[in-house]
């Protein structure tokens, strides 16, 4: 008796062996991984007004012109690049949804930023799991559902193009946030049988990773408690010298906690003035010019720099290689906004002294110009606390410069240093 042959969805028939492939394998598998997702909808809406074959056969290409779905080095494309892939004949050669994958690269981010994961987010629409149809034929699937058309209205609202409640309720179906294989598919039951399984791995997952953040989160509110408490009673917070003896025992101290609690918060949440530094992240080729006095000619000398983000987008920290006056040179600096302050402050160091600059200052939106004033140990003149003004000009998103200004001995100011920054593309 010959074998039964295998039971898929009807639109899985008489394709090609990727398009049969992609439905035996990924199609309706639910997925979490962040860059799978993002994947999934620059391809989607590459797809929108054209077959789903004609993106699939193309996808190979979409991960050699996309930085194989790197969201961050996506979202750092420029013009350049929109031209580059407009002359790639590999992929859907359309301006407009070639520049709508570089803006959903940029919202995808915050996102991410806002919710911990894209998946996280997109996730909650469906209430954190797959939902289960059961159709029977391929002509009951629907095209938009109230859930696409929610979720799709939401990303709209956070600046996503080419998301409409169709092409978002194709990427809920590849991505598993519904289970539209029809209940004949060899996949409909394999599916069922599998999400109790990955909901078991999922939930154990999520479950050490909450466990490691609640002890995170305990020790920070202990620090946290014991640094107000430590502080109201050495700064007199609350003083009640002035409350009779038998009334001081009424001060509503869970109060005073909480008041400080959220001041603390506010301290230590990262904002709008900590975005100003984001396009300073990432891996730069630097060349370096300075002077030591008006008079005398530039040296120069070239290097590497990486920035980076660290604890939680509150500070940016450089690390900086190359070499200086022919040695070999390491820096490193740290460059955040303070909350309370309400200005921008920096230090560094490095290895051609040991002492430490400071310099702190505001942003300018106009010029995209951080403009900061500090002080440094000079060891010509023997100056402990040498004053400084430095300016961080950004130019676009590959190109950024540092200069630094200091007096000369008739007390005019003169450029000390020139520090020109280029983008590395990978």
């Amino acid at each position: 008796m010959p074998p039964r042959p295998t039971q898929r969805c009807q639109w899985a028939f008489d394709k090609s062996p990727l398009y049969t492939e992609y439905h035996d394998k990924e199609w309706g598998v639910p997925v979490y991984d962040d860059k799978k997702i993002f994947e999934f909808l620059v391809l989607e809406s590459a797809q929108a007004g054209l077959s789903w074959s004609t993106v699939l056969n193309k996808r190979e290409n979409y991960r050699k012109a996309f930085a194989r779905f790197d969201v961050e080095k996506i979202a750092r494309f420029t013009a350049k690049d929109v031209e580059r892939l407009l002359g790639n004949p590999g992929i859907i050669r359309n301006r407009a949804k070639i520049e709508a994958a570089i803006n959903n690269a940029r919202r995808f981010l915050e996102v991410k930023k806002e919710f911990g994961t894209f998946a996280k987010y997109i996730w909650s629409f469906v209430g954190g799991k797959p939902v289960k149809n059961c159709f029977k034929h391929v002509s009951e699937l629907p095209a938009v559902t109230e859930e696409s058309q929610r979720l799709s209205k939401d990303l709209k609202k956070r600046g996503f193009k080419f998301l409409g409640p169709t092409v978002i309720y194709a990427h809920m179906q590849a991505t598993g946030m519904v289970n539209d294989h029809i209940v004949t598919c060899f996949r409909y039951k394999q599916s069922h049988q599998n999400l109790s399984q990955l909901k078991s791995s999922k939930d154990t997952t999520q479950t050490k990773r909450e466990e490691k953040m609640r002890e995170r989160t305990t020790v920070q509110i202990m620090l946290a408690v014991s640094f107000i408490l430590l502080t109201s009673l050495n700064a007199g917070a609350y003083d009640t010298k002035d409350v009779p003896t038998d009334a001081k025992a009424t001060v509503d101290t869970t109060q005073m906690k909480d008041d400080h609690m959220e001041l603390m918060m506010k301290y230590g949440s990262p904002g709008e003035n900590h975005k100003v530094l984001e396009p300073l992240i990432g891996k730069w080729d630097h060349t370096v010019r300075w002077w030591m006095s008006p008079e005398a000619p530039a040296q120069e000398s070239q290097g590497r720099n990486e920035n980076t983000w660290i604890m939680g987008g509150r500070f940016l920290q450089q690390t900086a290689t190359g070499t200086a006056m022919d040695q070999p040179f390491e820096g490193m600096g740290l460059t955040g906004y303070d909350n309370v302050r309400e200005e921008y402050i920096s230090i560094w160091i490095d290895n051609m002294g040991t002492g430490m600059m400071s310099a702190t200052g505001q942003y300018d939106p106009v010029s995209k110009t951080i403009t900061e004033a500090g002080t440094l140990a000079c060891p010509m003149t023997g100056e402990k606390n040498k004053s400084l003004r430095s300016e961080w000009k950004i130019i676009d998103q590959d190109n950024y410069t540092y200069l630094m200004y200091s007096n000369a001995p008739d007390g005019k100011e003169f450029k000390t240093m020139e520090v020109v920054y280029t983008r590395v593309k990978e």
